[in-house]
């Protein structure tokens, strides 16, 4: 008799903004082989090693959000004038990437909302 092993459901990604003041890999509470990524009002060069090997993410550069996620590197210009905070509309565009959304769909949603508001 074989055994065979059941496929693993996909690791839910962990959003966290480098505000939160835990320690992401030993925090009882988060999967350790759970994929993590950041939001940040600043960009990754500016960390000083605050975080070790690659950042993935997404950070507020000036007047654009830059997205970096496995197979996924794009350059967003914030709306002028956009109500919405300038880090929760890089979460936002991470989310939609993490979700499939391309470059310019992200950017007519964020774009939309703006107006909205």
């Amino acid at each position: 008799m074989t055994t065979q092993a059941l496929p693993q459901p996909a690791r839910s990604p962990v959003i966290l903004h480098l505000a939160d003041p835990i320690d992401v890999r030993r925090s009882a509470s988060l999967d350790p082989a759970a994929p993590v990524y950041w939001v940040s009002p600043r960009p990754p060069e500016q960390l000083c090693g605050f975080l070790a090997g690659g950042v993935q993410g997404a950070w507020v550069v000036s007047a654009r959000i830059e997205v970096r996620i496995p197979g996924c590197c794009f350059t967003l210009e914030l709306p002028a004038g956009a109500a919405m905070e300038p880090v929760a509309l890089a979460e936002l565009a991470l989310r939609r990437a993490l979700g499939g959304s391309g470059p310019e769909a992200i950017r007519n949603e964020i774009e939309a909302r703006c107006e909205v508001e």
